[in-house]
This record gives structure tokens, sequence and C-alpha cells, in this order.
């Protein structure tokens, strides 16, 4: 009757084996033991349920918001790249611009010392020829000492001009700061200040 009992306790909650034929001896008793152990994990996890259902929503929030952190940080990344791909694109026209200005200076440039070579050349040919090569070669030369000097003159008279304006300043300044608070009357009558 016992043994009944235990079968139908057995089949109401559906045990892989009867519960009438249990003897404490072999393999039936290693699963009675591990039987207990799921039991018991299971009233302890019974309890940890709901913090764990707690911790997953938690982690399922934090994955969420790292995927939306994720979508705006690459956005945000994609919309300074195509700024900086448009700035860089700007700066290599700006070069290419510029290498054209320049290329076309240079030809400029290379055409004038070119035709200023020649002149030199024809000039040159045309007083060797002539009887009186010798004197107008060193007319040039005079020419060119005359340019020097006056060109060596000029940045004298203008570093003495510097040189006096700089002088005149500092005289003010000290005669400005000789005579700073009072006001002064050199007429030869007083010399005490008033």
């Amino acid at each position: 009757m016992v043994q009944a009992k235990l079968t139908a306790l057995g089949q109401k909650f559906g045990l892989p084996f009867d519960l009438g034929k249990i003897d404490l001896t072999g393999n039936l008793a290693e699963n009675v033991r591990a039987l207990r152990k799921i039991a018991e994990l299971a009233e302890t996890n019974a309890k940890l349920l709901p913090e764990m259902l707690k911790l997953a929503r938690k982690l399922c929030r934090a994955e969420i918001k790292e995927a939306q952190y994720y979508r705006a940080a690459t956005k945000m990344a994609l919309s300074h790249q195509t700024k900086i791909d448009k700035y860089s694109a700007d700066i290599f026209l700006q070069l290419v611009q510029h290498e054209t200005k320049s290329s076309r200076l240079e030809y400029r440039t290379n055409q004038k010392a070119q035709l200023i070579k020649r002149r030199a050349e024809a000039r040159r040919n045309y007083y060797q020829n002539t009887e009186y090569a010798t004197e107008i070669e060193l007319i040039d030369l005079e020419i060119e000492n005359l340019e020097a000097n006056n060109k060596l003159l000029k940045e004298s008279k203008t570093k003495k001009l510097e040189s006096t304006q700089q002088r005149k300043q500092k005289l003010l300044e000290y005669y400005n700061s000789a005579f700073e608070g009072g006001v002064y009357d050199f007429s030869p009558t007083s010399t005490e200040p008033q």
C-alpha cells in the first residue's frame, strides 16, 4: 500500500522512476542524492530568480544603451569624417591652385630673366664690335659703382634718420620724467616749483 502511494506520487509529479520500488542500494541512491541537490538548487534559485531577472533587465538596458552610444558615436564620426574629407579636399585644391600660380610666376620670371640675359648679351656683342668697347665697359662699371654708392648712401641716411629719431624720443622721455609731478617756471626770476 505504501508502495502504491509512492508510485502514484511519482507519477503525479512526473518523476522518471517509480518511487514504490526505491531501495537505497546501487544506482538509485545516487539518483536520489542528485535529485536532492537539484531540489536544493531549485529552491535557492527560486529565491534568487527575481534578483537574476532584475540583473538580466539591467544587462539588456545596458546593452541597448551601448548600442545607442555606438550608433551615435558612429554617426558623429561619419559626420566629422565628411568634414575632414571636405577640408582635405579644399586644402588639396588650394595647393593645386598655388602650384599653378607659382608655376605661372616661375614661367614669367624665367621669361623676364631670359629677356634680360639676351639684352645683356646683345649689348655686350654690340659694344665689343665697336671701336669704343673698352670705354663703354668702363662707363658701365662707373654707372654700376655709382648705383652701389647711391644705394649705400640711401641706407646710411635712413639709419641716421632712425637713430636721430630714437635719440629725440629718448631725450623727450628723459625730459618728461625729470619734470613729472610739478609745473616749473624757467623764467630768470624764479626757479622754484609753483
